[in-house]
């Protein structure tokens, strides 16, 4: 429910020639979890004095799948926590048992690159170096300078034209202060003189 202070629930009672006995609606928020009696109303929502029923209600969150192990974590931190941590052991015995260099250190391994065969260079080697490259990287964002920023051909003309914008804006208010200045010098230039009658 987006919107819980809007959403509500229609309880509708109908006999068994399906002929409407009485209804009741209850604001989502206005709900309680347990026994409860629900005096019914009439199709134009006004009390019923005898029809009532007796209902449980039970009120659950609902999460998506999606988010189940979250739900999960937040409802059971110290259960999560040490199944996380039996996890991360389980991970490092299975990462202890690989090899460390999956490729053997004598010939070079041989690919093509475009159409003609070329020897490379230490896999494993490489390899390991591209990955801690990639790893720090990762770990590391790198922000552009505000001179690299400057330097942007977009950023220079916003500039220039919110500098013209706002010069063209002074202008206009520097000749509307003015003429408000004179107008308001006539008018009392006009008050001051004696009117003659």
């Amino acid at each position: 429910i987006l919107m819980p202070e809007l959403a509500s629930l229609r309880v509708a009672v109908l006999e068994e020639g399906n002929k409407f006995l009485g209804h009741r609606i209850i604001p989502i928020n206005a709900l309680n979890s347990g026994y409860h009696h629900l005096c019914l109303h009439s199709e134009s929502n006004l009390p019923l004095t005898m029809p009532a029923l007796f209902v449980f209600l039970e009120l659950k969150d609902y999460v998506p799948d999606t988010w189940a192990d979250l739900t999960v974590a937040l409802a059971n931190p110290i259960k999560f926590f040490s199944a996380h941590d039996k996890k991360s052991v389980k991970l490092k015995e299975a990462m202890e048992g690989l090899p460390e260099k999956p490729f053997p250190l004598g010939s070079p391994i041989v690919r093509p690159v475009n159409g003609a065969l070329a020897p490379t260079s230490n896999g494993s080697a490489a390899g390991a170096r591209a990955k801690e490259e990639a790893m720090k990287e990762a770990t590391e964002p790198q922000t552009a300078s505000p001179e690299e920023l400057r330097e942007l051909k977009g950023v220079l003309k916003l500039q220039r034209r919110h500098e013209k914008e706002l010069r063209d804006l002074e202008r206009r208010g520097a000749r509307r202060w003015e003429e408000l200045l004179q107008r308001g010098a006539a008018e009392l230039a006009g008050l001051g003189q004696p009117s003659a009658g």
